[in-house]
């Protein structure tokens, strides 16, 4: 078997469709699914990973960020970091669009 690395990644699954099978609004389930991509080539410093020549990626061991990893301890851990991160900038956002809101409604309430 050729060598593979590993991604996790969320799956979003519908709380069901409507009579034109369109999903509803929100999210039904969430799924955390394990992908494994194979390894083209190796390289001293890391290796190009993907399903063929035409779709792949060089993964650079020394980087911070990597979309894939030779191990599946090590995918694990940089899923949670990247959802620690998601959360923070999420998190940073929502917290700038309430002050938008507040100002927005403490200007109006003047006029």
């Amino acid at each position: 078997m050729s060598e593979v690395w590993y991604r996790y990644y969320e799956v979003l699954y519908s709380r069901g469709c409507d009579e034109w099978g369109d999903p509803l609004p929100g999210v039904g389930r969430i799924a955390v699914e394990l992908m494994e991509i194979p390894v083209l080539k190796r390289t001293p410093c890391g290796a190009w990973v993907g399903y063929s020549e035409h779709d792949k990626k060089f993964v650079n061991l020394n980087w911070n960020k990597r979309y894939a990893l030779p191990t599946i301890a090590e995918a694990r851990a940089s899923y949670r970091a990247r959802k620690r991160r998601e959360i923070s900038l999420m998190e940073g956002r929502a917290a700038v669009a309430r002050r938008a809101l507040e100002a927005a409604e403490s200007q109006w309430s003047k006029e």
